[in-house]
C-alpha cells in the first residue's frame, strides 16, 4: 500500500449466492471485485484506493439472473442516488465490519 492510497471495507446485507462489487474512478475503467461471505447474508470486500472520488454498486446473483443492489453505508462515503461515493485522501474512512 502506497501513502496516497487507503484500505476501505465493503459490506452489504444479502441472501444472494454471489455479489459483486462494481466501482469506478472518475475518467478510468471499471473496477470489479467479488465479494467474500463474512457469515451467512453478509458479504464484504476490502479493497485498495488510490486518492480520488469513486463510484460504487453492489451486484448480486447466480449467474442467470443479476440483480442491482443500493449502496450499504461504508465509513466515509455518502449516496448519490442509488450508487455509494468513496472519496480517498479527503478524510478518515473507518475500515471495520458489522459485529451483529
Amino acid at each position: 500500500m502506497n501513502r496516497d492510497s487507503e484500505i476501505v471495507t465493503f459490506y452489504l446485507d444479502c441472501a444472494e449466492p454471489r455479489v459483486y462489487l462494481v466501482g469506478q474512478r472518475q475518467g478510468q475503467k471499471s473496477l470489479v471485485f467479488e465479494m467474500q461471505q463474512f457469515r451467512p447474508g453478509v458479504w464484504f470486500a476490502r479493497v485498495e484506493l488510490n486518492k480520488g472520488k469513486y463510484r460504487f454498486r453492489y451486484y448480486a446473483g447466480d449467474g442467470r439472473n443479476v440483480s442491482y443492489l443500493g449502496p450499504a453505508h461504508t465509513g466515509g462515503s455518502s449516496e448519490n442516488g442509488l450508487d455509494a461515493m468513496v472519496s480517498i485522501g479527503e478524510g478518515s474512512i473507518d475500515p471495520s465490519l458489522p459485529t451483529n
